[in-house]
């Protein structure tokens, strides 16, 4: 029992140190990118007019690797509703399962959620964790035989419900099971 709840405690730990390691204090760069092509030699005499090239292939790519914004957020735990400030979401394909990851973009805050499902359309969910500005932290792991989740999509809307392991980051020997439902936007 006490090696499956340093587990979830574990696991929601990993989560934080992740999403602050990905944290910046840096703000979002949304600016067009700027136009690296050098400006035509006055001197030449090269007509490149009909030469076009275009990098489509970039822009799959970045399609198919996932979806990164603000989206929407709504994270209930224990009927009490948490708040991330300044939320980012950033969905994407992860090694044949389906990674979602809400984390704020406001510097040292600490908080954020990380859930890995089986697939893009959701089928099963393998883990979730999150981590609050107060120190709680919410964790599930598939296998663990504690608590439960299942997820379900409608369009890129997410929903990932269940029950997980509730400990305070301050006392991390402390622990209980509570109801959970987080509900994010993939753009």
């Amino acid at each position: 029992m006490i090696r499956k709840s340093l587990a979830a405690t574990g696991a929601a730990f990993a989560l934080a140190l992740t999403l602050a390691a990905c944290s910046t204090d840096a703000p979002a760069d949304t600016s067009a990118p700027a136009d690296t092509t050098a400006p035509a030699d006055a001197g030449s005499t090269t007509d490149t007019s009909s030469e076009a090239t275009t990098n489509d292939g970039a822009a799959d790519a970045g399609a198919e690797a996932g979806s990164a914004g603000a989206g929407g957020v709504s994270l209930t735990v224990d009927g009490q509703q948490i708040e991330i400030t300044d939320p980012q979401v950033v969905c994407a394909d992860a090694g044949g399962a389906y990674a979602i990851s809400v984390a704020s973009t406001s510097a040292n805050t600490g908080q954020g959620l990380g859930a890995t499902l089986s697939s893009p359309e959701g089928e099963s969910v393998t883990a979730v964790g999150l981590v609050t500005a107060d120190g709680m932290a919410v964790a599930y792991a598939e296998g663990s035989g504690m608590g439960s989740a299942a997820a379900t999509k409608d369009g890129n809307t997410y929903t990932i419900s269940g029950e997980g392991i509730v400990t305070d980051t301050n006392n991390p020997t402390s622990f209980e099971t509570v109801p959970f439902e987080f509900v994010v936007t993939c753009n």
